[in-house]
């Protein structure tokens, strides 16, 4: 497990995130914003996140949810800029989109 901290909201890999609000955005890097502890704890059993994000508050959350990978400490402030939410979490991972598979590999049915 790797730590890092970012307090800025001017960062650019804090800018980069606030980008993947646009459907435009997401589509082109194949990634989404995922949030909160219920979504993340589901969907982590089947995405790698390239990242998690959490608030200092979150931070014990944010090691229970993820056994290895980076966790980046953030502000509230940054968190607040981060999420799409109205009162953000405290958590958020950027995941890559899952890919739909090809029609020849679906099964009858």
């Amino acid at each position: 497990m790797t730590y890092k901290k970012i307090s800025s909201a001017t960062n650019p890999v804090i800018k980069a995130i606030v980008k993947l609000h646009t459907a435009s955005e997401r589509k082109r890097r194949g990634l989404f914003i995922l949030e909160g502890q219920r979504a993340l704890s589901t969907a982590l059993t089947k995405l790698r996140p390239e990242a998690l994000y959490c608030t200092e508050k979150m931070l014990p959350q944010a090691e229970k949810l993820l056994e290895n990978g980076e966790i980046i400490v953030v502000s509230d402030t940054v968190m607040k800029k981060l999420s799409t939410a109205t009162s953000p979490s405290g958590l958020l991972a950027i995941v890559p989109i899952p890919q739909e598979p090809s029609p020849a590999k679906l099964g009858p049915g």
